[in-house]
Parts: structure tokens; C-alpha cells; sequence
């Protein structure tokens, strides 16, 4: 249903736009062009604003404009453009042949602002999951080397002792296996002894 035109203090018309108030500004302007919005309505027989006029011809009645659903490839444009130079959209319309400012702004602000902050959300998500686990294995793997260098140390430190292998009533004391079995329970300071213990038990 139709909504019923109103009208404000000045006599002029509000509301939904009738098919013969389309027609006379449309012959009027096609005729004479749009020289002044202000005084057009008049010379038109119309009882609209001059804005009501300009917005009803840019956004609806011009020869170029392009009617019906944005394409994918106009969407991706409106939002390459965007990241450029942001809220413009009069400055976005000349990308867009056939699109009016008001057609794109409203475009972005219903479907595609979304879109992009979903995009965004799914970037980050992604960053995130493939950072971590990255992130995770460098610490593993400098922990591993860490290990592997300090116990090629002790191993080299016992070869070099006057108590080898090559002994003949010499067994070596596997340090690591007996430290690994008390696990934390050996403070610091004991270290030493204990390493002295190996070397000469």
C-alpha cells in the first residue's frame, strides 16, 4: 500500500514520488536542463523542494542510471575504493558508472561494511592459528637444543677425565638418567657434588 503524500507548512509535497510528477520533471529537465534546483519546481508545475527534485533526477530519473542489484565485481570495487578514500561517495560514484552516491552509500552501509569486517575477522583468525603454533614449536625446539648442547658438554667433560671408560673398573655413571628419575628434587648447589661424584666415585 501506498503511502499518503503529506504536505509541510509551505505547501509543498512530501513522500513517495507519483508517475506524473516523474514524468513532468523528466520532460522538463530533458528539455531545458536542471539551471537552477531552487526556482525548477515552479517552472516545472511541480509542488516539490528544489532538493526533492535534485535527488529524485540523480538518484532515480537520470538517462544513465543504472538500475537493479549491484554485481560482484561492482561490490569488489566499492570495497577497494573504500580502503582508499574511505566515507567519498561522490567521489566513489565516478568509478562506478550509472551508480548514483546515495545508491553506493546505502549499498555499503546495508550489505558490504559487513562483509568486510567478517573478511577481517576470518584474516586474523587465520593469522592467529597459523602464528601460535609456530610460535610454540620455536620454544620446544630451543629448549631441545639447549638439553642437547649441555649434555654433549658432560659427556666430553667425562671422556677427558683420568677416569675413562677405558678403564678397567670404571662404569659410567649415566648422570642424566638418574637426575631425570629425581627430577626436581636436586637443588642447585648440589649439582657439583654430584657431578664430582661421577668423575670420581
Amino acid at each position: 500500500m501506498v503511502k499518503t503524500p503529506s504536505f509541510d507548512k509551505n505547501g509543498l509535497k512530501k513522500g513517495a514520488w507519483s508517475e506524473d510528477e516523474d514524468n513532468k520533471l523528466r520532460g522538463y529537465i530533458q528539455r531545458y536542463g536542471h539551471w537552477n534546483w531552487r526556482l525548477l519546481p515552479k517552472f516545472a508545475g511541480l509542488s516539490r523542494s528544489g532538493k526533492s527534485c535534485r535527488l529524485r533526477w540523480v538518484n532515480y530519473l537520470r538517462p544513465d542510471i543504472k538500475h537493479g542489484n549491484f554485481t560482484k565485481e561492482e561490490d569488489d570495487l566499492i570495497i577497494e575504493i573504500h580502503k582508499k578514500i574511505g566515507n567519498k561517495w561522490s567521489e566513489m560514484a565516478a568509478y562506478l558508472p550509472g551508480r548514483s552516491d546515495n545508491e553506493i552509500k546505502n549499498r555499503w552501509h546495508t550489505h558490504l561494511k559487513k562483509r568486510e569486517n567478517n573478511d577481517l575477522n576470518v584474516l586474523e583468525n587465520e593469522h592467529v592459528q597459523t602464528v601460535e603454533p609456530d610460535q610454540a614449536n620455536t620454544e620446544e625446539n630451543l629448549v631441545q637444543d639447549l638439553d642437547f648442547e649441555f649434555q654433549q658438554d658432560v659427556e666430553a667433560l667425562l671422556a677427558e677425565s683420568p677416569l675413562s671408560s677405558s678403564s678397567t673398573n670404571f662404569t659410567p655413571y649415566n648422570w642424566f638418567s638418574d637426575f631425570d628419575s629425581v627430577g626436581s628434587s636436586y637443588d642447585m648447589p648440589q649439582l657439583p657434588e654430584l657431578f664430582m661424584n661421577t668423575l670420581f666415585p
